[in-house]
């Protein structure tokens, strides 16, 4: 397991001042939080301070990229970047974005974790690809003809990355490179199967509830029914945090298509699903926080556990510096009067209603 990420004392008291009121909570989101601009990402990752020179050489990096248009368009598109105001989605823009700064391969998981993408994958073979040009200083087009060499090969997708992870970081070479791939193709896939195992654990939860889900009748529930039980997005979008929120909430359709594995999990779906169900120890997970009355023990209990699972799935740990991160770690901390998810709905509503009255628009 990598080093946790240590929670700040005074984030934490700030945390226990706010839990009982969830209009200063989503003031707080709204303005004690600052959401970095993409310039800000790029600069702090790529450890170049100076705007102009890091503008200059994204500008002149990306020209010949396979995949990039011509220079004046490159120019345009890095210039709409540089207002701060839009940022690239497409994970191929940021796989490229990485190697026109030179990232180290460290650097490069850091940045696309923060810049929405996620982390390279281990166990996806074009991903790995990127992850070996990356530790072996090759180009983002010597990294394209790498991938055409594995392009080819068969993948059963059964593995976990932790098996691949020892022998991966012994590859000396390109032809070993794509000898890796071959001997392994059994184990590499394209989705996150350790990711789909807490999905399908927390799923289970909720559509069979166990005994401990009393105020719920005995039966089988659809997705549908959990999503408008447990899922409601944040209805307004006019605001910044509304915004924010709302990007890349999971619906009906998003959980049944990760259910029948068209889609991977996505990190923001496994955090919320941990929340609903307290990581599933209501059916899975004994120890003495669990029963323990301290709400701080169990505050501590459930950031080790959510932490613990996202670096299992090979995702990153909560960062109380992003917006989502932060109210899930608010609604984590149990004051005895509302739940998580309840608490994550009451600071959904302030949200809609501040919205109502024209407050943060942009």
């Amino acid at each position: 397991m990598s080093a946790p990420m240590i929670l700040a004392e005074s984030e934490v008291e700030r945390i226990i001042r706010l839990s009982r009121n969830a209009e200063f909570a989503r003031a707080y989101l709204e303005k004690g939080i600052r959401v970095p601009t993409f310039p800000e990402i790029l600069a702090e990752y790529s450890g170049i301070t100076d705007a102009s020179a890091l503008r200059e050489k994204l500008c002149t990096r990306l020209q010949g990229m396979i995949g990039e248009p011509n220079a004046a368009s490159i120019r345009r598109k890095v210039s709409v970047w540089f207002t701060g105001k839009t940022a690239p989605e497409n994970r191929g823009q940021l796989v490229r974005i990485v190697f026109a700064l030179d990232m180290s391969d460290e650097q490069a998981q850091n940045f696309l974790a923060c810049a929405g993408g996620g982390c390279l994958h281990q166990r996806n073979p074009i991903e790995l690809a990127y992850l070996y040009a990356l530790r072996s200083r090759l180009g983002y087009n010597e990294a394209c003809h790498l991938i055409e060499r594995i392009r080819h090969i068969a993948i059963g997708g059964q593995g976990k990355t932790e098996v691949l992870e020892n022998e991966f970081t012994k590859i000396r070479g390109e032809d070993e490179f794509v000898d890796f791939i071959r001997q392994q193709r059994m184990n590499l896939g394209e989705l996150h199967n350790t990711a789909y195992e807490y999905f399908q654990e927390y799923m289970e939860v909720l559509t069979k509830p166990p005994d401990s889900f009393p105020h719920l009748p005995e039966r089988a529930y659809s997705v549908r029914e959990i999503v408008q039980m447990y899922l409601k997005p944040p209805a307004g979008s006019s605001s910044v945090l509304g915004k924010t929120l709302r990007a890349h909430w999971p619906d009906e359709k998003t959980l049944s298509q990760i259910a029948n594995r068209r889609q991977d999990v996505p990190r923001k779906v496994l955090i919320l699903l941990f929340l609903i169900t307290d990581g599933a120890e209501n059916s899975l997970y004994v120890n003495d926080a669990a029963v323990s009355d301290d709400a701080r023990v169990l505050f501590d209990d459930r950031y080790r556990r959510v932490n613990q699972m996202l670096d299992d799935c090979g995702y990153s740990q909560l960062d109380p510096r992003n917006v989502f991160d932060w109210l899930m770690l608010y609604c984590m901390y149990d004051h005895g009067e509302l739940n998580g998810n309840e608490r994550l709905q009451a600071v959904l509503r302030e949200t809609e209603e501040n919205d109502a009255l024209g407050g943060d628009a942009t």
